[in-house]
């Protein structure tokens, strides 16, 4: 009895130590996409172009914001002095223009989220040939994205070396 007791602490043992072989053997690296987006020329660009588009997208619509807050004011500040009908009809065109600033802000925003899509996509598509020549060359099997990774090695992170050869490639 004692003697299978050891045969499997034996097999049990030189399993364990050779998947630890195997898995020291491969070439497995990892990459923080967001960090490239952020601080490569190309990400930075952009984040930029998309920041600014934002920023204008929200001016338009506080200009409107402020239009209709105008509106109401003064529909609440004449509601006594006016005529009923002519109240209704002032009432039902600020819904009719507060529906079309909702309608605005709406195609607005999906038109932001679809280019901010589109963008992001085509970044992933520039960066791709560079991060699989990188791996060619250096030979690694396996790129992993940072944020699935929960302990890792800094020596295996190749992020800043994809940024240089990113910023060298799209001066």
């Amino acid at each position: 009895m004692i003697s299978l007791k050891k045969i499997y602490i034996l097999i049990f043992t030189i399993f364990f130590y050779c998947s630890h072989l195997m898995a020291l053997e491969s070439n497995v690296f990892f990459i923080d996409v967001d960090y490239l987006l952020k601080n490569s020329k190309l990400g930075k660009n952009i984040l930029k172009n998309l920041d600014e588009l934002n920023n204008k997208n929200i001016n338009l619509l506080k200009k409107d914001e402020e239009e209709l807050k105008k509106i109401d004011n003064v529909i609440n500040n004449t509601k006594n002095v006016i005529s009923k009908d002519e109240l209704e009809k002032k009432v039902i065109n600020f819904r009719s223009e507060l529906k079309t600033y909702e309608e605005k802000k709406d195609k607005l925003s999906k038109e932001f989220t679809k280019r901010r899509v589109d963008q992001l996509n085509d970044f992933l598509n520039k960066i791709s040939p560079i991060i699989q020549d990188f791996m060619k060359d250096n030979s690694i099997s396996i790129l992993v994205e940072k944020k699935n990774i929960f302990i890792g090695s800094s020596e295996y992170d190749i992020t800043e070396d994809i940024i240089l050869l990113m910023n060298q490639k799209f001066e």
